[in-house]
């Protein structure tokens, strides 16, 4: 089996419950939604996907976190650096998927999908019907910062737990300051301050998740940290 397999499959338990849940309620509200009236696509876009992108993140450390299993691995000629950067692969692209999923469905609802647009070129944003890689462009960024922030919360904190503890400290410090707290780090698009432009903003929102992959990956590698002693009575 490979390595990108046992991935997926070490995902594919009861834990996964909680994000598939989450997502079937944000597709259930489009799908039983007043088609007269559409839903606010920034708020699938950004504010309601980026916890499901924290779970997706937090989820696939299940079996190396869940138990005892890194103290394990670490006796092993395993890549930890490579575990890392794997998994956070698979937490991107399935939040593309995941991303489409919802955009498909939305489209087949509402027969429009009507959204303010971020330019990268320092135009100013319009209102207008928008198109799926147009979306996926203005929230990949924001995707990476937290599941960034998620892998290493994880890893710093060696538990699933103060995994999605960090990420979702980060989403609600966005949420509840209105993108005050984190000023040119806004995570939603709407927040970025008037004087900075979109790229610069996801530009700094990107550095940041792979600083914290990095930072994650020097934890990781640090192998003495998942040994336990256990003192003989």
């Amino acid at each position: 089996m490979s390595k990108l397999a046992h991935d997926l499959k070490s995902a594919g338990n009861a834990a996964l419950l909680v994000p598939a849940a989450y997502y079937a309620l944000l597709l259930a509200s489009i799908v039983f939604a007043d088609p007269e009236r559409p839903r606010s696509v920034f708020y699938y876009n950004e504010m309601a996907f980026l916890p499901l992108v924290i779970m997706i993140a937090v989820i696939l450390f299940q079996r190396e976190l869940g138990g005892s299993m890194m103290e394990i691995y670490s006796t092993f000629p395993v890549s930890f650096a490579a575990m890392v950067l794997r998994k956070f692969g698979v937490a991107m692209a399935a939040s593309a998927l995941l991303h489409f999923g919802w955009v498909y469905v939305y489209k087949q609802k509402f027969h429009m999908l009507r959204a303010t647009v971020y330019l990268y070129n320092g135009g100013d944003p319009f209102t207008g019907d928008a198109t799926w890689l147009m979306l996926l462009s203005q929230s990949a960024p924001e995707y990476a910062l937290m599941a960034g922030v998620a892998i290493f919360a994880s890893i710093a904190s060696k538990t699933l737990y103060g995994g999605l503890a960090g990420g979702f400290a980060v989403w609600m410090a966005e949420t509840m300051s209105d993108g005050k707290l984190l000023s040119v780090f806004a995570i939603y698009t709407l927040h970025i301050p008037g004087q900075i432009t979109l790229a610069f903003n996801r530009l700094l929102l990107l550095s940041a998740g792979m600083i914290c992959l990095a930072a994650a990956i020097l934890l990781v590698n640090r192998r003495e940290r998942w040994i336990v002693d256990k003192e003989v009575e």
